[in-house]
C-alpha cells in the first residue's frame, strides 16, 4: 500500500511522441509550454537575469567553437524563451551546474 501512495503523489510524466520532428527539443517545449516558462522561471531566480546572460554569451561561444550539432536546436529554444537563459540552460551538463553538494 506504501507504494500506491508515494505514486499518486508523483506528478505525470508527459510522454510526446517526437520521432518525426526535426527539432525535437523545440518540439517538446512547445508541447509543454508551462513546464519549459516554469524552469525558465526558477533559473531566472536562481542564477538571476545577469548571470544567465553571461552564461549564454559563454555557451554561444562554446556551441560554434565546437561545431555543435544541436546549436540551430538550441538557438530556435533559446529564441522561444522571454528572456536569456535558453543556450546555458541546454548546455548546464558541459558547464557542470547539474551538481549540488550540501550537508545532510
Amino acid at each position: 500500500m506504501a507504494g500506491q501512495e508515494i505514486t499518486q503523489l508523483l506528478p505525470a510524466i508527459p510522454v510526446f511522441d517526437l520521432r518525426t520532428e526535426t527539432q525535437p527539443s523545440l518540439a517538446a517545449m512547445r508541447a509543454a509550454p508551462v513546464r519549459a516558462e516554469s524552469l525558465w522561471h526558477w533559473a531566472r531566480g536562481h542564477y538571476t537575469p545577469a548571470g544567465l546572460a553571461f552564461a549564454d554569451r559563454l555557451s554561444r561561444h562554446w556551441l560554434r567553437r565546437n561545431d555543435n550539432p544541436l546549436r540551430d536546436e538550441i538557438e530556435a529554444i533559446a529564441a522561444a524563451l522571454p528572456g536569456p537563459g535558453g543556450h546555458a540552460l541546454n548546455l548546464s551538463f558541459e558547464w557542470g551546474c547539474t551538481v549540488g553538494l550540501g550537508a545532510a
